[in-house]
């Protein structure tokens, strides 16, 4: 009982982190959001009984990586606000695409004997099982990353060089 309620709160928090970085102006508040976003995440990895990622997505992720990007934000000093309007008025085609992605990965839980406890498995199992079983899960993942990385390009690209 306790761990659901946890989980609904740490995801609750994961979703206003998550909009806050798509809605904010300030690049500085972008990575805040960001940070608190990791350390979130984090949080939830403890609670799903995964400690040691969960350390590491706070430590590397919330730590390292935030800093890494608040540094980066100081050395070039760029805002976003120009950016940011066009990015908000393509929110609908983003709900669309987020409800199907929803669908296919509730799709996927449905449809696939995922294991539900964490064990020990070897390397030929383990490439069989992520490369025959869970295919799906990581064709989504490559296409999440590649449009995520896409549209970081978008958004630091000059306007005269579109």
């Amino acid at each position: 009982m306790i761990t659901d309620l946890l989980l609904l709160l740490l995801s609750f928090f994961a979703i206003f982190f998550a909009v806050g970085v798509l809605y904010s102006r300030e690049v500085v508040h972008v990575v805040i959001y960001i940070a608190g976003l990791f350390i979130d995440l984090g949080g939830l990895y403890i609670v799903l009984s995964s400690p040691y990622v969960g350390a590491v997505q706070i430590f590397v992720y919330g730590g390292a990586v935030t800093v890494l990007l608040m540094f980066g934000v100081m050395l070039t000093k760029r805002t976003i606000k120009e950016k940011k309007e066009k990015i908000v008025t393509q929110f609908d085609y983003a709900v669309i695409v987020a409800l199907l992605v929803s669908l296919y990965v509730g799709a996927l839980f449905s449809y696939t004997n995922y294991p539900t406890e964490l064990y020990y498995i070897g390397y030929y199992s383990l490439s069989n099982n992520m490369f025959g079983t869970y295919i799906g899960t990581f064709v989504l993942l490559g296409i999440v990353i590649m449009a995520a990385v896409i549209g970081g390009v978008y958004i630091v690209k000059e306007e005269d060089q579109l």
